[in-house]
């Protein structure tokens, strides 16, 4: 068939076409611009990002305030109260105070000196104790001006009126708290204590003025801080300014040629470096967790001095930190040195505090200064933080081949994470913990990946022990992983030899259970008291003996010798307490001869009251004891403990039981724990030396601690305690910082917690494709259990805690990071399981181009958590 048109048929004549006209559609303006210009979008959108984060931080309204409370100021009928309220910067544009009553309040704001009237208003109060806001906006120039003619004070009058009314405010609030003064119109003002907090106009110079001041005042480097911050975000811009030119070719580079990856190594060590100097300077000593302690010991090895004899200049460097502001819970007189003392950490092993001890010794700065010595101790931090960030390189480099998102991403995430960051800012002995299993994780990891005969096995191997050996010795509860890695090398092991591996396996684990079965049955010790009751002085962890059958109707009693036996109450949740009440009985345990039971009360480790009871023959017989409260006692929050002891004065033994200790005559909640001595501790034998009613405690397992709870802890919230535990582990390896557990806001923690479940249904994705190789799942699960295990056996002692204190301890994510490459491998898989792999390998162009925006978006992430972090949060808590 021919293609010719028939004859006579023209062909239609097609009209020309012609450009279009109107506007281009967003989209394709974004795509054309990405295209012809991808550094600029690649390094634009996280510098906006960077700065409008520290913008939002910079322009936050300054405020000063006083916002704990222990108890309520209230009445009935028509009152007033006048505060001297400090202005302490310009522009004060809000005041929120904490009332509550059944008519309004009239609150009028006064001139100190000449009693002028400046702004009134009225507040309707809430029927419960709550926060009510008064609006200064539209006198706060006069405000300001009334008190800088006053010494910064203005008057604060609240009018109140009707059947009830209420304030909050601090009983017994210490001098150096900032404060409202409270008096008469006509009276010098007294220190008062009134809840308040005091919003002013945004400043960023005044900010700047405070960080500089507050510096100073404990002796940091402000400019040196700045300095740091400044290097560790050009740092970043640097390796961003670099990767942004040429992407692809960059990401190949790096996976592709040893030299490529070093570079990038020294990049991702850079960046870890500027950022950990830089958390170390701007957070003020002695605000990382347990920081005291860990100075104390490290900065008493480098001078060669006992830590206890550093708790003067611990005190005082609390002073000018503020360190009281920053625990809502430390509301008494106390010195906070009495609770977090130098020398806290004496148990802990010596490694780190070798290496922070000889930085110390090293560069002592002469003369003395104790704030540079801080900044040396935590140099040890910032160092073991480098060799956690080098175990990731190492197994980034050794996973190049098996997914270059994990080998780019492990590195960069380690030295970026904002709390492993701020962990490796702080003198503490987790770092070292974290850095060596960080290694002895890269051993496992590089023995799964191991061909060849068995010398080729030989490092992986002395890596691995190596690592679990020296991490053991920086921290003994890194001790928790151990388990976990020996499914890890069991795994190892059942994937290079196979079925003979598995039966022996099997078999072990089978004997085990035999052996624990056994032990359990043949090697307890059931005669002593738990729950409380202890061989004095308390705290030595050795329990009283009991006496089955020798208590009330034939149940079991408490055993009275040679030794005093005590209980310490905790009346940290009970400050209202005033008088105490001590009803026992008891009974002789010597025939007819008389025994002189002795009974003390002490509060807070001082005499409160004592008596004597004189027993004789086999009757039961009441004996009572009772004693006014002080309230430094009952309202310390470092020491709120009432210590019951029984003794024995003379010869003789005794029996006690039905011990009650109430707040009201015959009445109240017994404060008492196991009070009818009804529950035993159940032990290992092995435990205990020495014979006799006497014997004490020599050895302390997680085995025997199990064994405790299983016993003793019937009854307990232990459901409870364990989601507490998971919630604050979760929050706390996301982002909480300083001593005081410094959170972020609520919407960053959301968006944690879409990421975490976003990682978990990756893994759950991954595990029902398979297309995995083994190595990959058994080194993923024995990771995953690690973690798991690890937990679990922290959450032991937790229990303990509540067992035996009645509060639930929590484990914090930093006790969890001794798993952080294991945890750290899990997340980013899972992140990578979100994605299709067709998708992922559809191409060697996608394939390469895939990794490179994931990491510039996950390393953007990161940027703007660490600076919200850093500048958002930790600046702003301590120089707000």
């Amino acid at each position: 068939m021919s293609d010719s048109l028939p004859p006579e048929t023209t062909a239609p004549s097609i009209p020309p076409t012609e450009p279009a006209t109107g506007p281009i559609p967003a989209e394709k303006v974004g795509r054309r611009y990405f295209s012809r210009y991808p550094a600029l979008w690649l390094t634009g959108l996280p510098a906006v990002l960077a700065l409008l984060a520290i913008l939002s931080s910079l322009f936050t309204p300054l405020e000063t305030s006083q916002t704990k409370q222990t108890g309520v100021l209230g009445g009935e009928g028509t009152s007033s109260l006048v505060y001297r309220l400090r202005v302490e910067e310009p522009q004060p544009r809000h005041l929120t105070l904490k009332l509550a009553g059944s008519e309004p309040v009239k609150v009028r704001v006064l001139n100190a000196a000449t009693q002028a009237e400046l702004l009134t208003t009225t507040l309707t109060p809430p029927a419960s104790l709550d926060e009510v806001t008064l609006d200064l906006s539209g006198q706060s120039s006069a405000i300001e001006q009334a008190a800088n003619t006053s010494n910064g004070e203005v008057l604060v009058e609240m009018s109140f009126s009707g059947l009830r009314w209420q304030a909050g405010y601090w009983e017994n609030a210490p001098t150096d708290t900032p404060r409202l003064y409270k008096g008469d119109l006509g009276q010098n003002p007294q220190p008062g204590d009134l809840y308040y907090r005091l919003d002013y106009a945004t400043n960023p110079g005044r900010l700047l003025a405070n960080f500089f001041q507050k510096e100073q005042n404990f002796g940091g480097l402000p400019a040196l801080a700045v300095i740091m911050l400044l290097v560790a975000v050009g740092v970043f811009f640097t390796g961003l300014s670099v990767f942004a030119r040429r992407p692809g070719p960059t990401i190949e580079n790096i996976l592709q040629s040893g030299r490529g990856y070093l570079r990038f190594s020294g990049f991702v060590l850079a960046l870890a470096l500027a950022w950990a100097l830089a958390y170390m300077l701007v957070n003020p000593p002695l605000q990382g967790p347990d920081e005291p302690g860990h100075i104390g010991r490290s900065i008493g090895v480098g001078r060669n001095v006992e830590p206890s004899s550093l708790s003067p200049q611990v005190s005082r460097l609390m002073q000018e930190t503020g360190f009281r502001a920053g625990f809502q819970w430390l509301t008494g007189p106390d010195d906070p040195v009495i609770l977090f003392s130098p020398n806290a950490e004496f148990y802990q092993g010596p490694l780190y505090y070798q290496v922070s001890g000889l930085l110390v010794k090293l560069f002592k700065p002469t003369p003395e200064n104790f704030t540079l010595e801080i900044y040396l101790s935590r140099l040890a931090s910032v160092l073991f933080f480098l060799g956690t960030v080098g175990a990731a390189l190492v197994a980034g480099w050794n996973l190049r081949k098996d997914s270059a998102w994990l080998a780019l991403a492990l590195p960069l995430s380690t030295a970026f994470w904002p709390q492993l960051v701020f962990l490796g800012s702080v003198s503490n002995n987790d770092n070292a913990a974290i850095c060596f299993m960080a290694w002895a994780t890269c051993g496992l990891l590089l023995l799964y990946k191991a061909r060849g005969d068995w010398r080729q096995y030989i490092l992986p191997a002395a890596i691995l022990a190596g690592g679990l050996a020296l991490g053991i010795l920086a921290k003994r509860t890194a001790i928790s992983v151990v388990p976990g890695f020996g499914l890890g090398v069991a795994g190892w092991l059942l994937l290079r030899f196979g079925k003979p591996v598995r039966w022996a396996l099997a078999g072990l684990a089978g004997l085990g259970v035999v052996a624990a079965l056994v032990f359990l049955l043949v090697q307890t010790d059931t005669n002593r008291a738990a729950k409380g009751w202890y061989i004095g002085p308390f705290g030595q962890g050795v329990h009283a003996q009991r006496s089955l059958g020798e208590g009330v109707n034939g149940s079991a009693g408490l055993h009275i010798g040679e030794k005093p036996v005590e209980q310490a109450v905790d009346l940290f949740f009970r400050p209202e307490i005033n008088h105490l009440y001590l009803h026992t009985s008891a009974r002789a345990l010597s025939g007819d001869a008389p025994v002189t039971l002795k009974i003390e009360l002490l509060g807070s480790g001082k005499p409160l009251v004592a008596g004597q009871a004189t027993l004789t023959g086999p009757d039961w017989r009441e004996v009572a004891l009772e004693t006014p409260l002080p309230a430094e006692v009952s309202q310390s929050r470092l020491s709120p403990f009432v210590t019951v002891r029984f003794s024995i004065d003379g010869a003789g033994a005794a029996a006690l039981d039905e011990v009650r200790l109430t707040p009201q005559p015959d009445a109240g909640e017994n404060l008492i724990v196991n009070p009818g001595l009804e529950d035993s501790t159940l032990t290992p034998a092995s435990d205990w030396k020495g014979g006799g009613l006497y014997s004490t405690r020599n050895g302390r397992t997680w085995f025997s601690d199990t064994l405790e709870l299983l016993s003793n802890g019937r009854d307990l919230p232990f459901g409870d305690a364990l989601g507490q535990s998971i919630s604050f582990a979760l929050l706390s390896s996301w982002g909480t910082f300083g001593f005081a557990q410094v959170f972020l806001n609520l919407w960053w923690y959301f968006l944690w917690g879409v990421l975490t479940a976003g990682a978990i249904v990756g893994l759950g994705l991954l595990a029902r494709r398979g297309k995995l190789p083994a190595w990959q799942v058994l080194f993923g699960l024995s990771g995953l259990a690690t973690v798991v295990i690890t937990f679990l056996l922290l959450q032991v002692y937790d229990n303990l805690a509540l067992m035996y204190n009645g509060a639930p301890d929590i484990v914090a994510g930093r006790y969890m990071f001794v798993t952080w490459l294991p945890l750290l491998f899990l997340f980013l898989t899972g992140l990578r399981g979100l994605i299709r792999p067709a998708r992922v390998n559809a191409t060697k162009k996608t394939a390469r181009v895939i990794p490179g925006l994931g990491l510039w978006a996950w390393g953007s992430w990161l940027l703007v958590l660490n600076l919200v972090s850093l500048v958002g949060t930790i600046f702003q808590f301590y120089y707000n």
